[in-house]
This record gives structure tokens, C-alpha cells and sequence, in this order.
């Protein structure tokens, strides 16, 4: 797999979600600043939309939104206190809380706080 990010963009998130879950994972660094990649790639072939994070899988599918990177990342490798389990009201309070854009640093911590991760 691959990760597309930026430092200091909400791409932290998935970036330590996949250390987290020891999935092997090649970060790319595709700054939001400048039209292309590090080796010199175009990076709207890549992400056209010119967001960050973005998940490439193994088969080539391109993954957006960090919510759903998350959640991709969170079932292929199940770690205990990284998601609650599929079908537990909990791991649905969680995607609401994505979908408000809450993964930022700290969030951890508060999901913790809430009973929402071990």
C-alpha cells in the first residue's frame, strides 16, 4: 500500500493508524503546496482532486477521506482500542464522529475519555 500525505495536513491520522496496525504501507509525501511528487509525478494523476490523505491498496483502488481510510484500515487489521468491533453501536458512534471531521490530534484521548476505544 501506499499513503499519500502532508505533514501538518489530517493525514496524521492515517499515517499512525497504519503504523499502528503494523500493515505494511510506502508513505508518499505529496505536499498540497506544489503540483508534484517528489520524483517528479504530476500528483493530480494521482489524486486529482489534490487531497490528502489518500490510500492506494494493493490492487491499485485509490481510497479518499480519512474517515474512510480509516475505517479501511481499522477492518483489514483488527488491533484492539484502534476501532471497535463491525456491529457494535460503538464502532457506529465512531464513524459519526469521523464524519464531523474529528481526527486531529487529541481525538484519541477524548474517544478514550467517551468509553468509545479501550
Amino acid at each position: 500500500m501506499k499513503l499519500y500525505d502532508s505533514p501538518g495536513a489530517c493525514s496524521l491520522s492515517a499515517h499512525i493508524a497504519l503504523h499502528e496496525t503494523g500493515l505494511d504501507f510506502a508513505p508518499v509525501l505529496a505536499s498540497t503546496k506544489t503540483p508534484r511528487l517528489a520524483e517528479g509525478t504530476d500528483d493530480h494523476q494521482i489524486k486529482p482532486l489534490g487531497y490528502v490523505p489518500l490510500l492506494e491498496l494493493q490492487d491499485g483502488t485509490r481510497l479518499t477521506e480519512v474517515a474512510a481510510i480509516l475505517q479501511c484500515i481499522a477492518d483489514q487489521v483488527p488491533v484492539p482500542g484502534l476501532a471497535p468491533p463491525t456491529g457494535e453501536l460503538a464502532r457506529y458512534q465512531l464513524m459519526a464522529l469521523r464524519a464531523r471531521g474529528a481526527e486531529r490530534p487529541g481525538v484519541r484521548t477524548a474517544m478514550r475519555a467517551k468509553g468509545l476505544l479501550k
